[in-house]
């Protein structure tokens, strides 16, 4: 190969992991504040969630295995299928 077509690669990469930290800077301002929101207007207003305790629960359980989905799908895409 080539000076150029070594430049481009490089450039590429450099581009993509731009991409990549912008992207999970994004992600984690989100999800950052929709957690400090909520915390913030249950806690102001008092709401009690004891009785909500076992949907809580389960809404976690189900997020936890969203999780584990997105692992296994990202490992077979793009790990095991280079």
């Amino acid at each position: 190969m080539g000076q150029a077509e070594d430049r481009e690669r490089e450039l590429l990469e450099k581009e993509k992991k731009t991409h990549n930290t912008a992207r999970f800077f994004v992600e984690n301002r989100h999800i950052s504040w929709v957690l400090l929101v909520t915390v913030l207007y249950f806690g102001v207003r008092g709401y009690d969630l004891r009785p909500h305790a076992e949907r809580i629960q389960m809404i976690s359980w189900y997020w936890h295995f969203v999780d584990v989905v997105w692992i296994v799908v990202f490992t077979v895409v793009y790990v095991v299928g280079r």
